[in-house]
């Protein structure tokens, strides 16, 4: 006697019905960029260090006229440097194209003693660039390093040449040399890269805890004659069956089967899924540096918890972001801002960025921080008028301290040498 052969693909077809099992594939995991690009998790992870960064603003201190501040509004330097910072997180690097009136064209080096204007700045991420030459001479410094960059421009369709004095880079993270894939030494490593690999891990944890909701009370329909009537093909009866009893369950909520048949329904644990959701969240957030609080808008769990020591963290974060790629790229703009001959006379030689405390703090806390100051102004002062009119110190020489200080409203002399084009052409 030949035993009955028990087709798999018909039980799928009779128990899901046409088009079930393609609803079961996994679909195939997006990029990075594409992700970002569909918002939620993956664009809060790249944008809120970025966005936070410049999101207080700067002092520029010596700008007395606030002359480099109003240049700094009316290019949109601040957002965007954010802009090419976020790149530089997700794909590790982005960079700032200057437009600028020096009588040259965008393949030849800034004329910093002809620079007339800055008419805009654009951003761009470091896959829209490549190295077209590199200087040649190895008795120089820059030797080795791009000199010319061919630059895609999308919207346009079209490639340029660029020279490297025209961009202002924010690189990514440090990464190994060996580890690059192109001739562009500033390349970095996305920050973001580990983070989207939690963010797919969660994404994916949260559709399972949704199927183990969906299939807590599980329906058990024992149908006599089922294997028979698959292999008889008679699939779409069996289909029709199951459907029947589903609907008239939802109508009535109740179920009448025949009597050779069984129906049951099975309650199923859902114990521990919101434990592992939150160590997802936990986990993301570790890769990532985003207290949980700023990715889930979630408030810090346990007796006592405040945040605080997340919230540490992810201000070095920022910090590190504003320091180490923002700051100089800022630095190389507003030397050539005061460079401007529209600005000859205007701006000051000397300046400093001052950026905005991250953290706002509240008016005790402001009193208090001022209440240290004063009794530390207070003890300095008492030290320098207890040896003044010694053999120590003169009473010169101490005002020239204090004047150094700033204390007082006494404001420094400043010898800083070198005027705003001679630094914008280091720069």
């Amino acid at each position: 006697m030949t035993t009955p052969t028990f087709h798999q693909d018909g039980y799928m077809d009779a128990v899901l019905g046409a088009g079930g099992i393609a609803a079961l594939t996994s679909a195939i995991g997006q990029s990075d960029a594409a992700m970002y690009a569909e918002g939620g998790l993956p664009a809060r992870v790249v944008d809120l260090p970025a966005d936070n960064a410049v999101k207080g603003g700067i002092t520029i201190t010596g700008d007395t006229d606030g002359v480099i501040l109003a240049e700094i509004e009316r290019l949109k330097v601040l957002p965007l440097l954010a802009d090419a910072a976020r790149w530089a997180r997700l794909r590790g690097g982005g960079c700032l194209l200057l437009i600028v009136a020096d009588g040259g064209l965008l393949r030849d080096p800034m004329n910093v003693d002809r620079l007339d204007t800055i008419h805009e700045l654009r951003v761009y991420v470091i896959d829209d660039l490549s190295v077209d030459r590199s200087y040649n001479n190895p008795n120089e410094i820059n030797y080795g390093q791009p000199e010319l960059y061919r630059l895609s421009v999308r919207g346009a369709g079209t490639q340029v040449l660029v020279h490297e004095s025209r961009l202002v880079e924010v690189p990514g993270d440090p990464m190994p040399a060996s580890m690059k894939q192109d001739s562009i030494p500033w390349r970095g490593r996305a920050a973001a890269a580990r983070a989207f690999r939690r963010i797919r891990d969660y994404i994916d944890s949260v559709g399972l805890a949704r199927e183990i909701l969906r299939r807590k009370q599980q329906a058990v329909h024992k149908m006599k004659g089922m294997a028979q009537a698959i292999q008889a093909q008679q699939e779409e009866m069996i289909q029709k069956r199951l459907t029947m009893v589903d609907q008239a369950r939802g109508v009535r909520n109740s179920v009448a089967v025949d009597a050779d048949d069984d129906y049951d329904i099975r309650d199923t644990s859902v114990g521990g899924v919101n434990q592992i959701l939150q160590e997802m969240q936990i986990a993301l957030s570790a890769e990532s540096g985003i207290p949980v609080t700023l990715l889930f808008g979630r408030s810090p769990g346990g007796q006592n918890a405040t945040g605080d020591a997340d919230f540490e963290g992810y201000y070095n974060l920022v910090e590190q972001l504003r320091s180490l790629r923002m700051q100089p790229a800022l630095e190389r703009i507003i030397s050539l801002i005061c460079a401007q001959n529209t600005m000859a006379g205007k701006a000051p030689d000397n300046w400093t960025v001052v950026w905005s405390p991250l953290k706002q703090l509240t008016q005790k806390e402001l009193a208090d921080i001022g209440k240290t100051k004063a009794e530390t102004l207070k003890i300095e002062a008492d030290a320098v008028a207890a040896i003044t009119g010694t053999s120590a110190l003169t009473e010169d020489e101490a005002r020239d301290y204090i004047q150094q200080r700033g204390l007082f409203g006494l404001d420094p002399d400043d010898t800083t040498p070198g005027t705003a084009k001679t630094y914008a052409a280091q720069t």
